[in-house]
């Protein structure tokens, strides 16, 4: 979903201090060009940081 959707599994292994970046990365790989998936990354990192302090 807009602007970056982010599957809940995921956001349950960050707040559960399991989380692979990598993982995201390979998934949205299949998804979109190397210059999207730098983009996108970049902002699913923003969005679980922001993510991250709301749930403490």
């Amino acid at each position: 979903g807009p602007p970056f959707s982010v599957p809940p599994t995921w956001l349950q292994a960050f707040v559960s201090g399991n989380w692979n970046i990598t993982k995201v990365g390979e998934h949205d790989a299949l998804h979109s060009s190397p210059k999207a998936l730098k983009a996108g990354v970049e902002r699913l990192d923003e969005q679980v940081y922001v993510l991250a302090r709301k749930l403490r």
